[in-house]
This record gives C-alpha cells, sequence and structure tokens, in this order.
C-alpha cells in the first residue's frame, strides 16, 4: 500500500505558491534603461564642450555615474534571463524604473551651477520624464544649449522616447501588453458623477 501525504488528500482549489521576486531580472532592464539614459547625454556634452566646457564635465560625470550603475546592474544578471517577467516584477520595475531614472537625469540640473536647488531640479526632472512639461527653470535665455538640450531631451523621452524605450526593451524580456497594462493600470474603475 502506498502511502499519500495528508495534504494531497485534501478537496478544494490548489494552493497557489508564492513566486519570489527575481531581482537580477529586474536590475538587468534597469540597467539598460540606465545605459540608454548615459546614450543620451552625450550630446548635450558636446554641445556643451563647444560652448561651455564647465557644463561639459557636468554631462560627462552624470554619463559616467549612469553608465557605471547600469554596466553593475547588466552585468550582474548576466545569464539569468531565460524566464519571464513575472506581475509582481512587473510591479517593482515600474516602480524601480522611474525612481532610477528620475535620479539619474537629475544629476546634470543639480551640478550645472545655476542655481537650482536639489528640489527644482528633481522637479524639472519629473515634469520632463512624465511628459508634464512644467518648468520651474527662470531666464532660459540665460542656460547654455547644452542644459537646454537636455531638458528638450527629457521630454522627448516622457513623450515619445518612453515608448521607443520599451518598444526595443520588451522583445528581450517576452513582455506583453497585457503585462504592461496590468502593471500601469488599475483592476477596478469607478465612475465619477
Amino acid at each position: 500500500m502506498v502511502h499519500t501525504p495528508d495534504h494531497l488528500n485534501r478537496a478544494g482549489p490548489p494552493v497557489r505558491r508564492a513566486v519570489a521576486i527575481d531581482f537580477q531580472r529586474v536590475g538587468f532592464v534597469i540597467g539598460n534603461m540606465l545605459l540608454a539614459i548615459m546614450l543620451f547625454m552625450i550630446p548635450p556634452a558636446l554641445t556643451d564642450l563647444v560652448v561651455n566646457p564647465r557644463g561639459f564635465w557636468v554631462f560627462a560625470a552624470s554619463a559616467f555615474v549612469a553608465g557605471f550603475l547600469g554596466l553593475m546592474l547588466v552585468m550582474s544578471a548576466r545569464g539569468n534571463l531565460t524566464e519571464d517577467i513575472y506581475l509582481k516584477e512587473g510591479f517593482v520595475l515600474t516602480v524601480a524604473s522611474w525612481i532610477s531614472l528620475i535620479l539619474v537625469s537629475t544629476i546634470p540640473f543639480i551640478f550645472y551651477g545655476k542655481g537650482m536647488s536639489v528640489i527644482d531640479a528633481w522637479f524639472e526632472t519629473v515634469s520632463g520624464l512624465t511628459g508634464t512639461g512644467t518648468t520651474v527653470m527662470a531666464q532660459l535665455d540665460d542656460m547654455t544649449p547644452g542644459i537646454l538640450l537636455w531638458r528638450s531631451i527629457i521630454q522627448w523621452i516622457g513623450g515619445i522616447g518612453i515608448i521607443l524605450m520599451a518598444l526595443i526593451m520588451l522583445p528581450f524580456l517576452k513582455v506583453g501588453g497585457m503585462q504592461l497594462f496590468q502593471t500601469e493600470s488599475s483592476d477596478r474603475t469607478d465612475k465619477f458623477v
């Protein structure tokens, strides 16, 4: 006679197992996004190289930070990307990517040297990356072409660029539109009258 464990004899719905979040996979995606931000910092750096050498070093250092962090995250996940991204990972990826992109994209505004506070730099970056387009920068005519180009680039990323990045990255991750829809929206809708 074969002994069957008691937990297999119970009737009822199957027990759902918790899926652990694979932070290496999340880090891989965020690392690639940071590497893309690094590439977007090159045109403002080259623009300021001609006009404002101090601005060049601000963008060069910012690009170095973004590239270093991105490369570390990508290299830490090497070889562990065979599975699909689960819903929990999608939620973590959504929040972590917004925070990391905003933090890295704020660096040029903070160290630019025109008296912009950290809060103003944060606001300017969030406004650009979310496509809001509001600004706290006063006297735009006094800014160098590099910082104005950076401001334009992050606003472009917030508009059409985020779609382009998603189209480039998602096929590598085997992520479909429905998974994105579930992470960016709520399951419930309420009517407002």
